[in-house]
């Protein structure tokens, strides 16, 4: 009995110990209790505080940094979304980028502001300034795509047709509207009997194409398909988005990550991105528009 006491008064300590120096995640925030939110509800804390979209265009060194700051405290802001814009001293996403970032995330934390992060330069999140376009162009955005057509005509046989090693899919389609038949592919080669209709059968494979987007190093400023972004369902691309972007904020920012910044903002967002604990692969959790990430 007494071993039995002792082991789970054990138990008691080390949970104590783990529950005392648990990092909190900055989520925390929102288990505010319903009475605080009403007594705060007049002036609110910082991390519920109004903010403004700061755009960092032309020259953006520490001098210009610090008067954008306090210029947009005197209005009455306390929290800040910087985001990327054209014409700067130092290309996106550079060493230089980022030690710039550090200072204004440095100058935030003197003025008690709060920050956030658009982690794309323009939009939509996903190309990583040019960067895949660049240096990964293998993981760039791809759709699937018709690679060929072949005529089936009513009585028709066809016997292990040899099909073009890209293609991943067929379908067969009526030219009088039967119901479309999916036409299984065996080592390279499709077999289909046309029976009493007229088909065509539509091969189809995956190709390079990307949705149009807006870039700070994309000289017209416009909107075309320069820059890819990059293949969103390859865990391999959105992994490498992920090393070239949130994580060498969280090199150069270190223990500001989480704390005065709180967290990464999207562009034209399929969701929203926030500071957490799991990796974003295919064991990422996505709750209520919320990607969790490590950092």
């Amino acid at each position: 009995m007494q071993k039995i006491l002792l082991f789970i008064a054990s138990l008691f300590y080390f949970n104590f110990l783990f529950s005392k120096n648990e990092i909190k995640s900055w989520q925390g925030i929102h288990e505010t209790p319903l009475s605080r939110l009403e007594q705060q509800f007049a002036e609110p804390p910082v991390e519920f505080a109004n903010h403004v979209i700061w755009g960092w265009e032309g020259k953006m060194d520490k001098k210009t940094i610090c008067n954008d700051l306090d210029s947009i405290k005197k209005k009455g802001f306390r929290a800040v979304i910087f985001e990327a814009g054209y014409k700067l001293p130092f290309k996106y996403l550079s060493e230089e980028w980022f030690k710039a970032i550090r200072t204004g995330v440095v100058e935030a934390k003197k003025r008690d502001m709060k920050v956030w992060i658009i982690d794309e330069g323009k939009y939509p999140s996903g190309f990583a300034g040019g960067k895949f376009s660049q240096e990964r162009p293998d993981l760039r955005m791809q759709a699937l795509v018709i690679g060929d057509t072949i005529q089936i005509k009513r009585g028709e046989v066809m016997t292990n047709h040899k099909i073009a090693p890209e293609i991943i899919s067929a379908v067969a389609v009526s030219t009088s509207g039967a119901p479309n038949r999916t036409v299984e592919i065996n080592n390279g080669k499709i077999s289909f009997n046309a029976g009493l209709d007229d088909w065509k059968i539509l091969l189809v494979k995956s190709d390079f194409r990307t949705a149009v987007t807006r870039a700070v190093n994309n000289p017209n400023g416009g909107k075309d398909a320069t820059n890819s972004l990059c293949d969103y369902l390859n865990p391999v691309a959105v992994q490498q988005f992920i090393d070239w972007t949130h994580k060498q904020y969280k090199k150069y920012l270190g223990k500001e990550l989480g704390t005065t910044v709180l967290g990464f903002r999207e562009m034209n967002p399929i969701m929203h991105i926030y500071l957490g604990l799991l990796p974003l692969s295919k064991h990422s959790k996505i709750q209520k528009g919320t990607i969790r990430l490590p950092i």
